[in-house]
């Protein structure tokens, strides 16, 4: 075995069953006694005639300066040489002026979860497989072990590991897996570059944002008002994807909204009722309804948008609109001229308009404005507005039209359209619960296909 090609004096070749160094660089202390074979230099070399009774085994070889005080290491972690042992005359070497590499050096990482979270699955992984690691536990699919650099199942005290700190820094993510229902996971991030000795993620009891609703009739033929709150009354939160699913369902049966096609149901108590919902990422859309506003049926309803999103706690929702029993004759809200701007951004594919822009004031009249516009003879004596012809106006459009309405009446907007060559003809349609209408402006964007019934 050589040693730079140098003839050194006072050195020897010392050999381990096992590395004089840990992962960061640190040596054991060690003396002659300790080795299992040694040998002192002779013009920078040693030889060992016979090492057969290790073969197979991998050797650690180090130098050292024999001093009167013991030994002095001249290797390190980079230079230490490993051998496994052959058959053969086999030739090695020591460079004992290479440089010392960096050091392995390792990060503490401890994640804490709140004690309600006990049991649930822990992942920890780089920026690299997040998205896909995040897909598989949101979608509550098992996570193979390629994606996490370490998992465990949270208990009562905090969770601890070490990894090799990265040479760059960079982020790490912890996933905590359902820790709540409706919530698909929570994740925390970290930065871990090569000087860091600790990191942590913690995981606390998350909290649901709370949604207050209020809900008021507004009685009496002109202001100023009654104000009653609706009592013992129901109130459902439903996500806005969900939305026109059930709203055509109460609409066309009459029916409640189904299981599974609501977020909760509450019931109102002198006017107020509360959901609570979860949010930890960017938002989410909800619809508030409250149907048997006016009759028994659940195709009399007011209802109100709402956005959670993962940075506010507390929502309020109020609403208020007038009360119009049966036999009232729908001439109980307020009357008063609004200006609709009606946005068309894109016609549905295939389709495209045949003619003006209509907003009809009140549903009874519908269908007499709806023929008109079809056949372009005989417009009824009723209230609408009508644009110009749009038929070859470019998109995305924009016309402002005023009418009167009531405010306890719906309000249709709409624009006859045809698909194809003649396939198909129905209109561009949206309707409007007068008393959403709450000023003298409007904007409503015309966006899908429907029925004049």
């Amino acid at each position: 075995m050589l040693i730079d090609g140098q003839n050194r004096e006072n050195l020897v070749l010392g050999a381990l069953q096992e590395s004089l160094f840990d992962e960061s660089g640190n040596a054991s202390t060690v003396a002659e006694a300790d080795f299992l074979l040694s040998g002192v230099f002779s013009g920078g070399t040693v030889r060992f005639d016979d090492l057969m009774d290790y073969y197979g085994t991998t050797l650690y070889f180090n130098v050292f300066s024999t001093t009167e005080d013991g030994l002095d290491l001249l290797t390190h972690h980079g230079n230490e040489l490993r051998y496994q042992v052959v058959a053969g005359d086999i030739e090695k070497s020591i460079d004992l002026s290479a440089a010392v590499p960096d050091a392995v050096r390792k990060t503490a990482v401890t994640v804490t979860v709140a004690s309600e979270y006990a049991g649930k699955a822990v992942y920890v992984t780089d920026e690299e497989r997040s998205s896909l690691l995040k897909e598989r536990v949101a979608a509550g699919e098992e996570v193979s072990s390629d994606l996490y650099i370490w998992n465990a199942e949270a208990g009562e005290e905090p969770l601890s590991f070490t990894i090799n700190s990265p040479a760059s820094a960079g982020k790490y993510y912890a996933y905590l897996a359902a820790p709540e229902e409706g919530i698909a996971y929570l994740v925390r991030e970290a930065e871990i570059g090569y000087e860091t000795e600790t990191a942590s993620f913690t995981f606390e009891k998350e909290q649901p944002k709370v949604i207050n609703v209020t809900a008021t009739y507004l009685e009496g033929t002109e202001e100023p008002y009654t104000e009653t709150p609706l009592h013992n009354k129901e109130v459902y939160l439903i996500a806005a994807d969900r939305w026109q699913e059930v709203r055509d369902h109460v609409d066309d049966d009459k029916g409640n909204p189904e299981p599974g096609t609501f977020v909760q149901r509450a019931t109102l108590m002198n006017g107020s009722a509360s959901f609570g919902v979860f949010c930890t990422e960017g938002s989410q859309e909800y619809v508030v309804y409250v149907p048997k506003w006016n009759t028994d049926y659940y195709d009399s309803y007011e209802f109100r948008e709402v956005t959670v999103d993962a940075l506010t706690q507390d929502y309020a929702v109020d609403i208020k609109a007038l009360f119009t029993p049966p036999g009232s004759g729908g001439d109980v809200g307020i009357t008063k001229t609004v200006d609709f701007t009606v946005k068309v951004d894109a016609y549905p594919a295939g389709w495209r308009a045949m003619g003006a822009a209509f907003i009809v004031p009140d549903p009874e009249n519908l269908m007499a404005v709806y023929n008109y516009a079809v056949s372009g003879y005989n417009p009824p004596d009723v209230p609408f507005a009508k644009s110009d012809d749009l038929t070859y106006t470019p998109v995305p459009l924009s016309v402002t039209l005023s009418v009167d309405i009531n405010t306890a009446k719906e309000v249709t907007v709409f624009i006859y359209c045809m698909k194809g060559f003649m396939e198909e003809f129905a209109p561009l349609v949206k309707r409007i619960s007068g008393s959403e209408i709450t000023g003298n402006t409007y904007e409503v964007t015309l966006d899908e296909i429907g029925e004049i019934n």
